[in-house]
């Protein structure tokens, strides 16, 4: 009795010996289970932070990249001033440009056959772009008097020129200056009031005139083209 007593004693110990360990076992199943089962969690928020520490690290070299390169500043599309349009050159050149005229006392040399008489007058005049010669050949070509020599209307002035040092005055013109019909001493008086008013306006002594670029010849006089002639006042008288 004693036996079967102690046997049971003995049974029901190791059950609950049995028991314990297979508890413990499982407990430590469940911790290795649970251990395994949340290491793959932690190594996926390492690498998520991982990640955003790289995501971090490139906003902050994306940063310093861009600090080194200035931006303009936004257009103020509000405030903004046109700018007048400026004309060309080219349409500086093709606007033509309005002519300078201004009024100038010049005096005037005539001779009076009729009278046999040398006269002088003033007159204001207006010249063109500062064209004095041109202008005073149109004002011998239309004398105050009918009775005065006048240049022959089909003269012009093809270039006008003053040399300073050598104190001459060079006109061409491109037809003859001479009326039809006239004398040798109509002539000379005629060539003399004209040499006398071209020197008085412009301030020289000596004027060369020459026809076409050649020197002035006619049925009494030959010059050469350097030859020219000088000015002479005497007996010129101013007219009443």
């Amino acid at each position: 009795m004693k036996k079967r007593i102690l046997s049971i004693i003995l049974i029901s110990f190791s059950m609950l010996l049995f028991m314990g360990c297979s508890e413990n076992n499982v407990d430590k199943n469940n911790e290795q289970n649970h251990v395994e089962a949340s290491s793959p969690e932690t190594d996926i928020k390492n690498e998520d932070k991982k990640e955003d520490l790289s995501d971090s690290d490139t906003g902050k070299t994306e940063e310093k990249q861009n600090s080194n390169v200035s931006t303009p500043p936004p257009e103020n599309t509000g405030n903004k001033v046109e700018k007048p349009q400026t004309t060309t050159k080219a349409e500086k050149e093709e606007t033509p440009t309005k002519p300078k005229t201004v009024s100038k006392t010049l005096r005037l040399y005539f001779h009076d056959p009729m009278s046999d008489k040398k006269i002088y007058l003033s007159k204001n005049v207006n010249i063109t772009d500062n064209a004095i010669v041109t202008a005073i050949i149109e004002e011998l070509k239309a004398p105050p008097n009918s009775s005065y020599v006048a240049i022959n209307p089909n003269a012009g002035v093809s270039s006008a020129k003053v040399n300073k040092e050598t104190n001459l005055l060079t006109v061409d013109f491109n037809n003859s200056i001479l009326p039809n019909n006239i004398g040798g001493g109509v002539e000379g008086a005629f060539i003399q009031g004209l040499v006398n008013t071209l020197g008085y306006n412009l301030g020289v002594s000596n004027v060369r005139i020459t026809i076409n670029g050649k020197g002035y010849s006619s049925g009494h006089m030959d010059l050469g083209s350097s030859d020219y002639f000088s000015v002479n006042y005497n007996g010129w008288n101013p007219t009443n």
